[in-house]
């Protein structure tokens, strides 16, 4: 993260797509978590009961940065995005984000335009929402598999243990830097920590020989243990791969 824009969100990183906004972000409102509600109407009229639709309203809210006008500084990165956003908010627990740690995936659309300028400083804010050309996209909240790292040879991230098995889940991978090679990104899972198989559909399409992001999802069983593996052909890059269970 970039000396002295480092303080509100110390141990937070931003990707959005290709890009690491981590040394921009100043701060961000709220990570949504939660349901839409269905008006009641009829019950009652001088109290207005709600229920959950059951549709999850997950978005990154407030996402406030400095104004960096470079070619993979905020604004720049920020101000052309419309919808097909890939972005990951990896939260670290007194430290840079490690594997296990949590992280916030969501395939999105950009509902703000980063032009509304603070009085206060060059600084402006976004909110980016789920995607609704991605039909998959459920509950955000997940885990770290591989935290941006630089990879020079075939890597396999550390075991996450899910504690029990669950159907359904999206996985993110961020491609930073790319020197053109050729790489293979996928997820394991396992039911004992010891035999891995392939998640179906866990397979990538990026591979690693351009800056690139890609969110996964899959409706099948993402048993209790689950890594990322980095399979390297030639050449190097530095990636970040995370999973939720939907």
């Amino acid at each position: 993260m970039t000396a002295g824009k480092n303080h509100l969100l110390r141990h937070t990183r931003i990707y959005i797509n290709a890009y690491d906004l981590s040394g921009d972000a100043r701060s961000i409102d709220s990570l949504g978590y939660g349901y839409g509600k269905v008006t009641l109407s009829g019950v009652s009229e001088p109290i207005r009961l709600y229920i959950k639709d059951g549709v999850m309203e997950p978005g990154i809210f407030g996402l406030q940065s400095i104004l960096n006008d470079a070619a993979s500084g905020a604004f720049t990165v920020l101000k052309a995005l419309g919808t097909g956003i890939e972005a990951s908010v990896y939260l670290g627990g007194g430290a840079a984000p490690a594997a296990g740690d949590l992280a916030y995936l969501l395939p999105g659309a950009m509902i703000t335009s980063p032009n509304s300028w603070e009085s206060a400083g060059a600084a402006h804010k976004v909110d980016i929402v789920a995607d609704p050309a991605v039909t998959a996209v459920g509950q955000p909240i997940g885990r770290v598999l591989l935290p941006k790292t630089a990879l020079t040879g075939t890597t396999t991230g550390s075991t996450v243990n899910y504690k029990t098995a669950a159907n359904g889940w999206g996985a993110m991978l961020h491609v930073f830097v790319s020197s053109g090679g050729t790489w293979a990104f996928k997820l394991q899972d396992s039911a004992n920590g010891t035999d891995w198989a392939d998640v179906s559909s866990g397979a990538f399409t990026a591979n690693g020989s351009a800056l690139a992001s890609e969110y996964l999802s899959g409706t099948g069983e993402l048993r209790q243990y689950v890594r990322a593996v980095a399979t390297r052909t030639s050449g190097t890059c530095t990636a970040a791969i995370a999973v939720c269970r939907l």
